[in-house]
C-alpha cells in the first residue's frame, strides 16, 4: 500500500527536480529569456518542497491529508521520460526558443492536468489551499511561458 504511494510521491519530486533543470538550461541557451526561465526554475524547486511536506504528513498519518491510493506511477515515469527527452534535445545545436517554448507548454500541461487532488486528498481548508498553490504555480508559469511565445 504504501509503496505506491512513495513511488508516485518519488516521480513528482523527480518530475519537478528535471522541470527546473531543463528551465535552467533555457536560461543558458536563451539569454534574452535568462530571468523568466530562472524564476520558473527556482519555482519548481519550490514545488519539491511542497511536495515533500505533504509527503511527510502523509508519512505520519497526518490528519490533514490523506493519500488517494488510485494514482499510478507509470504515467508519470512517461512524463518524467518526456521532459528528460527535451533536456537532450535542448543539449543539440539548433535547438530553437520554439521548441523550448512548445516542450515548457505541455510540461506545465501536463502537471494542470495532473490534478494533485488524485494524489493528496486534503481534509482541511489550509491543505486545500496549500494544494491549490502548487496548481497555480502551474498554471502561471503556462501563462508566462506562452507570454514568451506572443513576442
Amino acid at each position: 500500500m504504501y509503496e505506491n504511494r512513495f513511488n508516485v510521491i518519488r516521480l513528482l519530486t523527480e518530475i519537478e527536480k528535471a522541470t527546473s533543470a531543463l528551465y535552467t538550461l533555457f536560461s543558458v541557451k536563451f539569454d534574452e529569456y535568462r530571468d523568466v526561465w530562472q524564476e520558473l526554475a527556482k519555482e519548481e524547486q519550490q514545488h519539491i518542497d511542497i511536495i515533500r511536506t505533504l509527503s511527510a504528513d502523509i508519512a505520519v498519518a497526518d490528519e490533514r491529508v490523506e493519500y488517494a491510493e488510485k494514482v499510478g506511477t507509470d504515467e508519470l515515469k512517461t512524463r518524467l521520460d518526456f521532459i528528460e527527452k527535451q533536456a537532450e534535445l535542448a543539449n543539440s545545436d539548433g535547438f530553437t526558443i520554439e521548441q523550448a517554448i512548445d516542450a515548457a507548454v505541455q510540461i506545465e500541461n501536463h502537471m494542470i492536468e495532473f490534478s494533485y487532488h488524485e494524489l493528496f486528498n486534503p481534509k482541511t481548508d489550509a491543505m486545500k489551499a496549500f494544494i491549490e498553490g502548487i496548481v497555480k504555480a502551474e498554471e502561471r508559469h503556462k501563462q508566462t511561458i506562452e507570454k514568451i511565445a506572443s513576442k
